[in-house]
Formats: C-alpha cells, structure tokens, sequence
C-alpha cells in the first residue's frame, strides 16, 4: 500500500500539479505509519527516473522537479528527508545539446504553415495553434502550461497586459509583460469565452492531461514539417514545442534580460539557465563588453 501511494505521489509531483491539501495528507500519513528500510523509501524515485522516456534534459529537468517538490514537502514538514536527492535519482544535464532558437523570419514562415496543415486537422485547431504559437513566443509558457492556461491569468492595463505564470519560491507572484496587441490576437484565436483559452476543459487525471498536451506536441512536430525550416547551414531545423521556449529565452538575453530574471519567467533555477543557455550566456557578455569598450574610445 505504502509502494502504491509513493507512486502516485510521484507521477503528480512531476508533472508540476498544484499542491492540494489531501495530497499533503497523503504524504504525512505515509510518513508516520511507514517503517519500511532506508532502501525501499528510495524505490519510487528511482522507479520513476528509470520510467522517463525522451530527451536526456528533458528527463533530468524532470527529476529536477521532483527533487523540488520533495523538498518543499519538507520545508512543509510533512516529511522529514527529501528521498528523491540521492545521487542514484539524479540525472545529469548533456551540455552538448545546443538550444535552437527560431528567427523572426523562421517564426513568420512557421505562422504562414498553419492554414496548410491538413488531413485530420479542424479549423478549430489551426486556430488554437497560431494562437498557441504566439502566446509561447511571447510568455516562455511550456506547452503544458499554455494549453492550460486560464483566462483569468490575463490582465490587461493601459498599454500593456500582465499574464500571471506562476509563484516563486518566495511565494511572490511572477508576471509576464505582453503587448496589448498579442494579447488581442491571442483572445481572438483562442476559445470566445469560459475558462480555458485553448481546451474546454482540463482533465484531471495526469494520463488524461498527457494525452491531450501530446496531441498538441503532435501538431507542433507536424507544423515544423510543413514549415520546413532551415539553420544558417541550409540543414533543416528540428522543431518541437520547446523550440519557442528557447525562441523566448533567446530573444530575452538580447533584450538585456538579466539571467535571474529570465529563470524566474520560465519557472527554472538560474544555475539550470546557466548552463542549458551558457553559449547564449556568453555571447550576450561578448557583445557588452564590445560596446563598452566602444564607450571608452
């Protein structure tokens, strides 16, 4: 029984679920009646690191969450060691893998293959998708969160909306800052009224809830194919979801975006930003210190 609850705890805390007050119950209750040995306490988080499936900085961010939440459970103290923080749970991030951000022009070109998609494809969901599209380009929002995303997180100002992603560790909320214009387009695209902007609903189930952000990852794989996009190189560009995650990044570093900042926006740590983006990093230091020696001269 005690092997069953861990497991499930463990499928809710990775995917990044809001904390729920039974599911605090649950853990605290496994605690006090659990007597099992140091070794089996362990099992589940090793269960569920073995059981990933994808890229390898996918799973270790991930895991990464995991370790996150364990260890807010026992700030929480509903538990009183983080068992997901042994080195035999971790996984390391491949620094060899270089982000690839879209350009404006590769970004237009990918909006323009939209109204082509075909086969299966509703008008409903094309227009979702460019919606989906330009609200990620925007926010840094994952595709998960995006298609979840609530009507109420939008809150429009004068000359500018605030999108609310998430709350910091500190428990501060963090907002995104979009241009009225966007926000616009992305209302319009999206469902005209009830609480979701992109899903008529959001299953409460995590299988439920990984079907329907796989149907949409789905579209994104299908729509870079058809987009066809090319690197410097003329090769052709893997595009994924998370291409406009690094397409927010990127173009946050050349606006000047310190790296805390940027980490806070996308919900990740500065040293996990650091490292994923270091050449990015690098480039942006290369060019500011370019200007400022064109400032002494």
């Amino acid at each position: 029984m005690r092997k069953a609850v861990g497991s499930v705890l463990i499928q809710r805390a990775a995917c990044g679920a809001c904390l729920q007050t039974n599911f605090g119950n649950r853990i605290e209750a496994r605690t006090a009646q659990s007597r099992a040995p140091e070794g089996r306490l362990n099992l589940a988080p090793r269960s569920y690191r073995n059981s990933l499936t994808g890229a390898q900085n996918t799973r270790a961010k991930k895991v990464f969450r995991l370790i996150g939440f364990f260890r807010f459970c026992v700030e929480m103290g509903w538990i009183q060691r983080n068992i997901a923080q042994a080195q035999a749970v971790k996984l390391k991030y491949d620094d060899t893998q270089t982000p690839k951000a879209l350009t404006d022009s590769q970004f237009e070109t990918l909006l323009a293959a939209v109204q082509k998609l075909n086969g299966r494809t509703t008008d409903d969901q094309r227009r979702k998708l460019r919606g989906l599209l330009l609200l990620m380009r925007w926010s840094g929002l994952a595709l998960r969160d995006a298609v979840c995303i609530e009507r109420a997180r939008f809150d429009r100002k004068d000359t500018y909306t605030t999108l609310f992603l998430h709350r910091a560790k500190t428990s501060h909320p963090v907002y995104a800052t979009l241009r009225n214009e966007i926000v616009d387009e992305v209302f319009a695209l999206a469902n005209p009224d009830g609480r979701y902007l992109f899903a008529e609903s959001v299953p409460q189930d995590e299988r439920g809830l990984d079907r329907l952000v796989q149907g949409w990852g789905d579209l994104f794989r299908k729509l870079g194919l058809l987009a066809d996009l090319r690197d410097d190189h003329d090769q052709p560009l893997h595009f994924t979801s998370h291409s406009m995650r690094h397409t927010f990044v990127f173009w946050a570093l050349n606006a000047g975006l310190p790296t805390e900042d940027i980490a806070a926006l996308i919900g990740d740590s500065v040293e996990i930003v650091a490292r994923h983006y270091s050449a990015w990093i690098a480039g942006r230091q290369e060019r500011l210190s370019e200007r400022m020696l064109q400032a002494l001269k």
